[in-house]
Order: structure tokens, then C-alpha cells, then sequence
């Protein structure tokens, strides 16, 4: 304890120094009553009276901090039976340690609440003898003011130092289970025991699991169910908020809301009394969000959050969406989100949009109840509800919903040819049938309205439009043949390529920027995705010479225009032209125009120069939708006064990092997957009959045009820069000596900061360079490489077609020597049987001295002939038998090294 002490009055004195002495003394005096009072009385009273100082005085709370933690703990420490006594100390350690007022919240300085907060918890056993109190007796205490501020105290802890508290709580046998036990008490214990779980479930997944386990989903759910609802009041919010948080990054909990059949309590909580189209009650709307997150958290894939992980975290397995998603719909949790896209609020339009976005993505069924589910309007009137989530996107004004309608209607349509279709076969047969439909009655009409109306003031609208279609058309040839009608102009009414010629040429006049930049975008998004693996027919129809010298200009000017990200993007619709089957000439048009007019080099550095835009980057990423609002920054309440369908009081709100990105993932994967098709047509026809190094070639022709694109540019800011130094001293100068100082000092400082950003835009310029530089010597390093092994592998082709020959050689002389013992053995053989006829043709006589020296003789000779020619024909054979093992090995050598042998020995042959 003197350790402790020492500790608080180090921390405490420090802070207190800058203040008045008034408040410290007073809280000595009362602590030394505390402590030295003989009569219990006295105590109670100098507690009561401490408790009434520090409960509006900051400077009260540093003192108690500073001086008077130690005594209050050894009160509650010492003081179990005096229970007067040890209320009276936990009072006030909870207002010293309770969060700071809003009056303190705003000034300056450290807060007591935090700095008292981090002393009591460093004191060893202080947490630990706060929980023994909650036990059940003997070891607790039943009182109930003592269980209630002291749940309060632990609240305040957990707010502060979540860490320790949480330890704290796993080490206590029972920790969790008593906090549990407790929710069944009396109402106001119960809600304070709320408050303190949902601090400790907060990013630990230890006590999430325990609590559910514990029962915590089923007596949370029979809570809120008891309260009203939607229609109850902080208690709900409070419950949603602990279930959320046992669901957050959780998959075994999960698991265990699925398996015990809580899915079909969701869309319960998604309905309230109130008409929702009028504004709504602060609180109705946070009961609703937080219903919200739940269906979300439950269907969304599971990420840990930042700053949560661990070296010993192990990925988690992701939760059975498709099973999820049949279980909510059969529940009706569908049917209930459709009824909050039309709420008041912007806020639960948003969460309720990215909920069914979950819900469809992926499942049939679900996209098949969408398609003929309907949804409120503005008018009270049930309309379909993907022509409501199709107004939201082309006419929103909220940020936040039309990237949540674009989601859902992008996850209707991925893998779903019949949905797409569907809704395609809304949109009139033709631009005429279009131009005298007196009112949109259908998904198709209201979509093509919107894309046909290229006005300065619809502009947005038919960008919108022109996302959605390519959405509609993405991966289906039957809904791209739907729409040829559209392509080709009429008498009164242009085609969609002739207004995408027009919205192209008021982007690179001087007249372009601002809406149309970003129409132009999505219309050159739109017709990639029409090109892209589209049928001949498609493509026939949309090749004119004047879409190709509007892109090739696009291409060529794109260092001139205030949008780079649409020159990378003509680029790639360039090269859509060109894979599939055009007629005859029209392929080699575009790859010469790309090759004479643009330049191999520019025409891909343009298309590199796309990939690496931040809004590209982020689209791969994919299209994030805003995180919730949460429990501690919403403020449903700003909203409630919003009547307009879409969210009309609420400003814009551009500053969000999506806002007016037109890449998503499906963008960017299609243009990827283009890109690389047409990087293949295009590198191969400039490198024709090249060798390997032609790649790397072009490679480093594209840094080296990248590398003088940032010299260039760092050149002009060098010059912007001293021209800046230059005003800048002499604005100084000016201001100097002239009287009017003040009236050029902000002259001088505007100055000074464009030196500042021109400095800042120098320097990056400069890295570029450097790293294109780097780029550029390990491009060339590598062909420098590519070019010594392909020298390397030419001289070793030489040496092997050497060695070929030689061997070639050798064998044609075994393959003589072969044939001229063939011969000799004829010849042996042919002498063998002449003189095998000679002695049997020879004449026999008997009785003569005469004839038996012929017949003596005929037997001796024969014996000698007949082994001379046995002999001669062994060493033959054996000769034969040498020669044809090396002519197999000469044969098994040539083999080896590629030669055919086999003609060359029927050339033998025939010779």
C-alpha cells in the first residue's frame, strides 16, 4: 500500500499543480476525518461530504486521485461490515472514476476520470476484491447498492482499462457466470450488468464464447422481446449491442445462434408500429440499426477486426452463408428489409440495402423473391422493389444508399443469366416505342430513360444508368442482342453510340470536366461490357471509323485532359475491338492505328497508367459499403426530420473515399481480363517472328516512355517552383517596405504554401522518376540476360549439330566396313560349299594300291577343309557381332542428341 500510495501521489501532484490549492486542502481535510475519525458517524458524514465535493469539481477528482485512492480502498477493504461505510466509499470511487461530464469532456488538459481510473487498476487485488463482492454469500454481499456501484465501478474500469479488467474477470473462478447469473436479478442491476458486458465482450472472444455458452443469446433475445421490440426503448439498443458483440469475428457463436434456432427471431426485430415512410423516434431507429448489424453480421464473411490480431490467431472458418441465407428467407427477413428500404431515415435505408445486398448475393431462391418481391415508394403505392432500389440509384442523394442500391443489384445479377434477362426484357423493343412511353411503368423504361437523357442537368443520372446496364449485360450475349436495337440512331432520337461519341467529344473539348468526366466513364465501363466476349453481330454493329479515331484521339491527348483515368479506359475499349471474329480488314485496322497512330509504347504505358489510379486500386478491392453507425457516434435523431424519398435534407457527402469511384470488382476483372487479351494481339503482331526477348523489349520501352513522361513533368515543377521562390521573396520584400504590411501578409502566405506544395509535388516527382529509373536498368538488366543465354544456347545448338555430323560420319564408315564382311562371309561360305560337292562327287575304285591313297587321302584332306571353314566362319561371326554392339552405340548416342538415325541408315541400305 505504501507503494501504491507513493504512485498516486506522483501521478496526482503532477496534475494538480497547475491548480488552485482550495479543492485539494478541502479533500484532505475530509480524508483525514475518513481516517482518523473514532466515532463511525463521523466517517459516514466525512464520506457523505466527499462524496457531495468531488461530484462537480474537476480539480476535487485530482485531488482524491492524488491523495485520497489509497484510503478509499482501504475502506472498502477493511470496511465489509460496516455496510453504510463501504457504500459510502464505492459511491465515490465510482464518481472519481465515472466518465468526465461534457464540460470536462471539452476543456483541456488530462481527465481525472482517466488518470484516477489508470491508478486503481494498477493497485494490485483492486479489481479482483470488486468482483468478490458480486458473489453470492458468505463470500459477496447482497446489498444492493453495494452490487450496484459496484457494477457501475466496473463499468467505468472497463471503459478505461479494458485489458486489465478482462483479465481480471477470466481469472476470477465463476467471473463471467456470476455476471450472468446477475441479468436475471431485478431490473436496474440487470441493466447496469448490461452496460458492464457489453465493455468486457468487446474484442475478447474468450468471454464472448463463455457468455454464450452461458445461455446469453436466448435470455439477451427474451429481454428484448419483453421490452417491446423495435418499439422499446434503451434497454433494446443496449441488448442488441451485447448480442452483436458476441457475433462480431465470432464464428463458434455463430454457430451456436444458428443451431439453436435464434435466425428466425431477425426479422421480428426489423418491424415496429410506426409508420416507417414518417419521421421516426431517435430511439425506434437505433433499435432498428442495431437489429440491422445483427442480420449483417450474420451473413457477411467473417473478418478479424484491426488491431485485434494475434501471432497465434488462426484464420476462422466462415459460417454456412447459403444455409443462412435459406433460413432468413424463409423466416420472412426479406419481405422485412423491403419494407425498411422505404423508411424516412437514410440511415436504415442504407443498413437495410446492404443487408438484402447480403442476402441475394449468390442464392437463387433469394434472387428469384427479390425479383417479385415489391417494396414501398414515396407515395405510399407497393412498387417493385428493384425499380425502388433502381430510383435510389439513379435519384439518391445519399452517398451511403446509392453505393448499398448498387451493390444489391449487382449481386442480382452475378451468376443470375435468368434475372438478367428478366429485366432486360423490360426495356421498350425500341428507341421510338421508348420516346412515347408517357411514364415509367417498368425497371426497364425508368432504367433507359435515365440513359438516354444525356442534358447537362441529368448527366449523373445517366452515368448511374449506364453502371446498372452494364450490370444487366455483363457475361449474357441474349441481353446484349436485346439492347442492338438501342445502338443505332433514329429520326428524332440519337443511338447510345452516337451520345457516347457526343459525351466522349465534350470530355476532351475545352468545354468537358465535372459531370461529364465521370458520365463519360461509366458510358466507356458500359460499352467495354458490351464488347467484351460479345458475338460477332454485336461487335459488327458497333465498329464505325469514328468510334475508332474518337478513341485513338482520347488515347493521344490523355496528357492534355483533366481526367487520365478515361484515356487508360479508351485504351482498353480499343483493344475490345479486336478479339472475336470481325469482318474481313477490321482487326488489322485497329491494331494499325494502335500501332502507327498511338504507338505500341504509348498505347500500353496509358493502359498501365489506368491500373495504378487509386480509384482503380480501390475497385479491385472492391466497392466497400460504409461501416455502420455505431452505438456511440449515431445520432438517428439528426434524421428524423427527413421527408424526402431519397434523402433529400442530408447533404452530399463527397468526402466519403468511394464516393465517385466507377470501379468495382466486377469493372476491374473484366478490364484485366481485356487487357491481357489484348496485350497478347498487340505484342504479337509487333513481334511478329522475333525472338524471346521481344517482350522484355517492349517492356522497357514502355518504362523508358513512363521515365521521359516524369522527367518532363519534373521539369515544369523545377520551373513553377523557382518562378515561386522567386514571388515569394519578392512579396516578401514588398511587404517589408511597404506600410500596408498586413494587407500583403496574405499574399505572402498563399505564396508560401504553393512553395510548400510545389515543393512537396517536386519531391514526389522526383521518387518517381527514380523508381522508374530503377525500373527501366532492371528491365534492360534482364534482356542483357535474355540476350547472353539465347548466345548461350545458340553455341551449344552448334556444338550438338557438330557432334552430330561426326557421329554421322562414323557410322557411314561402320556401316562399309559392315558390308565388305558381309561379303568375305559370302565368299567363305560359297568356297565351303564347292569343296563340300568336290568330295562327294569324287570317284570310289577298290582293290588298287592306287586307289587307296586317294581313298586315304579323301578322309584326311576333307577333316582339314572342314575345319579351316568352321574356324574362319567363327571368327566371323564374332568380328560381325563387335561391330553391330558399336553401331547400337553410336545409334544410342546420335539418339541422344536429336539426330534421326533412321534415314540415314536406309540410305546405307540403298547404297
Amino acid at each position: 500500500m505504501k507503494g501504491f500510495k507513493t504512485f498516486a501521489k506522483g501521478i496526482g501532484g503532477a496534475v494538480l499543480r497547475s491548480g488552485d490549492g482550495s479543492a485539494e486542502s478541502a479533500v484532505e481535510v475530509l480524508l483525514q476525518r475518513v481516517g482518523d475519525g473514532v466515532l463511525a458517524e463521523d466517517r459516514q458524514e466525512a464520506l457523505a461530504d466527499l462524496r457531495d465535493l468531488i461530484s462537480n469539481n474537476t480539480q476535487a477528482r485530482l485531488a482524491v486521485g492524488a491523495h485520497g485512492l489509497p484510503m478509499l480502498c482501504t475502506v472498502v477493504k477493511e470496511e465489509r461490515q460496516d455496510i453504510e461505510m463501504l457504500r459510502g466509499a464505492l459511491e465515490c470511487l465510482t464518481i472519481v472514476i465515472g466518465p468526465p461530464s461534457q464540460a470536462e469532456s471539452a476543456g483541456k488538459g488530462p481527465h481525472p476520470a482517466a488518470v484516477n481510473a489508470e491508478m486503481f487498476s494498477r493497485g494490485k487485488d483492486n479489481i479482483g476484491m470488486l468482483l468478490g463482492f458480486l458473489e453470492d454469500e458468505p463470500a459477496g454481499i447482497s446489498d444492493f447498492y453495494v452490487r450496484y456501484h459496484t457494477i457501475q465501478l466496473l463499468t467505468s474500469l472497463a471503459a478505461v482499462s479494458s485489458l486489465r479488467i478482462q483479465e481480471a474477470i477470466l481469472a476470477a473462478p465463476m467471473g463471467v457466470v456470476h455476471l450472468m447469473d446477475m441479468m436475471m436479478d431485478m431490473e436496474a442491476l440487470r441493466n447496469e450488468v448490461l452496460l458492464l458486458l457489453i465493455g468486457l465482450t468487446h474484442a475478447n472472444q474468450s468471454i464472448q464464447q463463455i457468455a454464450a455458452f452461458e445461455g446469453a443469446f436466448e435470455r439477451l433475445l427474451n429481454i428484448v422481446r419483453s421490452e417491446g421490440a423495435a418499439d422499446g426503448g434503451i434497454v433494446v439498443q443496449d441488448c442488441l449491442e451485447m448480442m452483436n458483440n458476441l457475433l462480431r469475428g465470432n464464428a463458434k457463436n455463430q454457430l451456436l445462434f444458428r443451431e439453436m434456432g435464434h435466425l428466425s427471431s431477425l426479422p421480428g426485430l426489423l418491424r415496429t408500429q410506426a409508420n416507417i415512410q414518417k419521421p421516426l423516434a431517435r430511439q425506434k431507429v437505433a433499435n432498428l440499426l442495431a437489429a440491422l448489424d445483427s442480420v449483417y453480421l450474420l451473413l457477411a464473411p467473417i473478418t478479424t477486426p484491426a488491431g485485434h490480431q494475434s501471432k497465434d490467431s488462426v484464420p476462422q472458418q466462415q459460417p454456412d452463408k447459403a444455409g443462412t441465407q435459406i433460413t432468413l428467407l424463409k423466416a420472412g427477413c426479406l419481405d422485412a428489409l423491403l419494407q425498411l428500404i422505404g423508411a424516412s431515415s437514410v440511415v436504415l435505408r442504407s443498413q437495410a440495402l446492404r443487408c438484402v445486398w447480403q442476402l441475394v448475393e449468390g442464392n437463387h431462391a433469394c434472387q428469384q423473391h427479390l425479383l417479385e418481391g415489391s417494396a414501398p415508394s414515396f407515395q405510399g403505392i407497393a412498387t417493385s422493389a428493384l425499380q425502388v432500389v433502381l430510383r435510389i440509384v439513379l435519384h439518391g442523394r445519399d452517398m451511403r444508399e446509392r453505393i448499398g442500391a448498387l451493390k444489391v443489384l449487382q449481386a442480382f445479377c452475378i451468376a443470375n443469366k435468368e434475372g438478367q434477362q428478366a429485366l432486360t426484357s423490360t426495356i421498350p423493343a425500341s428507341l421510338s416505342k421508348l420516346q412515347h412511353t408517357g411514364q415509367d411503368t417498368s425497371f426497364g423504361m425508368e432504367l433507359m430513360h435515365s440513359l438516354v437523357d444525356t442534358t447537362a442537368g441529368a448527366l449523373q443520372a445517366s452515368g448511374r444508368a449506364a453502371r446498372v446496364l452494364s450490370y444487366l449485360l455483363a457475361d449474357n450475349d441474349q441481353s446484349k442482342e436485346m439492347l442492338l436495337p438501342y445502338l443505332a440512331d433514329t429520326d428524332s432520337t440519337p443511338g447510345l453510340l452516337s451520345q457516347f461519341l457526343q459525351v466522349m467529344s465534350a470530355v476532351t473539348g475545352a468545354a468537358g470536366g465535372g459531370s461529364y468526366t465521370q458520365t463519360a466513364l461509366l458510358f466507356v465501363l458500359l460499352m467495354i461490357t458490351m464488347l467484351a466476349g460479345a458475338p460477332p453481330v454485336i461487335k459488327n454493329s458497333m465498329y464505325t471509323g469514328a468510334l475508332v479515331m474518337e478513341l485513338v484521339s482520347c488515347v493521344n491527348n490523355r496528357e492534355q485532359m483533366q481526367e487520365p483515368m478515361l484515356a487508360g479506359l479508351a485504351a482498353v475499349m480499343l483493344g475490345a475491338c479486336i478479339p472475336g471474329q470481325l469482318q474481313a480488314g477490321q482487326d488489322a485496322q485497329i491494331l494499325d492505328a494502335i500501332k502507327t497512330q498511338i504507338g505500341v509504347g504509348q498505347y500500353l504505358a496509358a493502359i498501365q497508367m489506368l491500373k495504378q489510379t487509386p480509384e482503380f486500386i480501390a475497385g479491385v478491392n472492391g466497392l466497400q459499403v460504409p461501416r455502420h453507425v455505431s452505438q456511440s457516434s449515431s445520432s438517428p435523431g439528426d434524421e428524423a426530420g427527413e421527408a424526402d424519398e431519397y434523402g433529400a435534407q442530408p447533404p452530399e457527402t463527397p468526402s466519403h473515399p468511394q464516393a465517385e469511384n466507377p470501379f468495382d470488382q466486377q469493372s476491374t476483372q473484366l478490364i484485366l481480363t481485356v487487357e491481357q487479351q489484348t496485350r497478347q494481339h498487340v505484342l504479337g503482331r509487333q513481334a511478329g517472328t522475333a525472338d524471346g526477348t521481344s517482350l522484355s523489349s517492349q517492356a522497357a520501352d514502355i518504362a523508358n516512355v513512363k521515365l521521359q513522361q516524369a522527367e518532363t513533368l519534373i521539369q515544369h515543377l523545377q520551373r513553377e517552383l523557382h518562378e515561386l521562390k522567386v514571388s515569394s521573396t519578392a512579396g516578401a520584400s514588398n511587404n517589408k517596405d511597404s506600410p500596408s504590411g498586413n494587407a500583403l501578409h496574405d499574399g505572402g502566405t498563399d505564396s508560401a504554401v504553393q512553395l510548400a506544395a510545389a515543393q512537396d509535388a517536386c519531391s514526389a516527382a522526383n521518387n518517381q522518376a527514380a523508381s522508374l529509373q530503377k525500373t527501366v536498368q532492371q528491365l534492360t538488366d534482364e534482356k542483357s540476360a535474355l540476350q547472353t543465354a539465347l548466345t548461350a544456347a545458340k553455341l551449344t545448338e552448334q556444338q550438338a549439330v557438330s557432334s552430330a555430323q561426326r557421329f554421322e560420319a562414323e557410322l557411314s564408315d561402320l556401316a562399309g566396313a559392315y558390308n565388305n564382311l558381309e561379303v568375305h562371309s559370302y565368299q567363305l561360305e560359297a568356297q565351303i560349299k564347292r569343296l563340300q560337292n568336290q568330295a562327294a562327287q569324287a570317284p570310289s575304285t577298290a582293290g588298287s594300291s592306287a586307289e587307296e591313297t586317294p581313298q586315304a587321302s579323301s578322309p584326311h584332306h576333307e577333316p582339314e577343309n572342314g575345319d579351316a571353314g568352321e574356324s574362319a566362319m567363327s571368327d566371323l561371326l564374332t568380328c560381325l557381332g563387335l561391330e553391330e554392339q558399336k553401331a547400337h552405340m553410336f545409334q544410342a548416342k546420335l539418339e541422344e542428341l536429336g539426330v534421326d538415325v533412321q534415314p540415314l541408315l536406309e540410305s546405307l541400305e540403298e547404297s
